[in-house]
């Protein structure tokens, strides 16, 4: 089938399909919220860990890209053009979406259930990664990109950390992150950590998608910091990235030393 962008005017942007011109109109200053009044969150909000288990599902958040359109043909002429040419997604998105997410790229970040209207949010819980979905809501035509999907990690307690930790084959499986400021580290040293200090983090998406930061994301992951707070968010960064199998040490390292590690008397272990 001849399809293809041949340009715009008019109001519009014009592609061929089937050997006619169709018009992918965009409409300048139409502003809608897909979550109805809620403000989508970067990350997981409180209280997931109680919808995971009322719906079931394995993963309680999504991230997703859209493209909103007026009409189901407009929608089935992006939807032809971004199956034989994906990586034009955000460009079309910030040139016909009426969404204001347009100027990301089309890109709305992560969300959970009830955060969004439910067609569209059916449409990305139900679908794998990388699906191209086009699906109809009280908003208009959605064509939705799947971008990544994340679960709410579990704590592994500071019995459980001992045990593996301090067990030679046990501890050759787990990927080990320290999070804390560098002047921690100095104070209570861990051997085999990849060491992470938060503040010093500038681009994590970045640098995990090229890889400098050294992480595996199959791997079992135990991530801890001081108190627990800092590790626990970033768990839930690196679940959100594809990380399934991520834990944050619960009540941190401070907890830790104080249920395992033999004090000196002058707090050095």
């Amino acid at each position: 089938m001849d399809f293809g962008f041949v340009g715009s005017g008019g109001g519009g942007f014009w592609v061929s399909r089937g050997g006619r011109k169709v018009c992918l109109r965009r409409v300048d200053g139409v502003v809608r919220s897909l979550s109805a009044g809620n403000n989508v969150s970067a990350s997981p909000a409180a209280g997931l860990e109680e919808k995971q288990k009322d719906q079931g599902d394995k993963y309680v958040t999504v991230r997703a890209s859209h493209i909103l359109l007026e009409t189901e043909e407009m929608a089935d002429a992006c939807m032809e053009q971004l199956k034989s040419n994906p990586e034009a997604f955000e460009d079309v998105a910030r040139s016909l979406s009426q969404c204001p997410s347009n100027t990301n790229g089309g890109d709305i970040g992560w969300f959970s259930r009830k955060m969004m209207v439910p067609e569209f949010e059916d449409a990305c819980f139900d679908n794998e990664i990388g699906s191209l979905i086009k699906v109809k809501s009280g908003f208009g035509w959605h064509v939705i990109r799947v971008d990544g999907k994340g679960t709410v990690p579990a704590d592994i307690s500071a019995a459980e950390f001992d045990r593996r930790y301090n067990d030679p084959t046990e501890r050759s499986k787990l990927q080990l992150v320290d999070v804390r400021e560098k002047d921690l580290t100095e104070k209570f040293k861990l051997d085999g950590f990849i060491s992470l200090p938060a503040l010093e983090q500038t681009d994590l998406k970045k640098a995990l998608k090229e890889g400098t930061l050294g992480l595996d994301s199959t791997a079992e992951t135990i991530v801890v910091c001081q108190a627990g707070y800092r590790s626990s968010h970033f768990a839930k960064y690196l679940a959100q990235q594809g990380f399934d199998k991520v834990r944050s040490l619960a009540g941190g390292l401070d907890n830790y030393q104080k249920k395992f590690v033999k004090s000196n008397g002058n707090g050095q272990s």
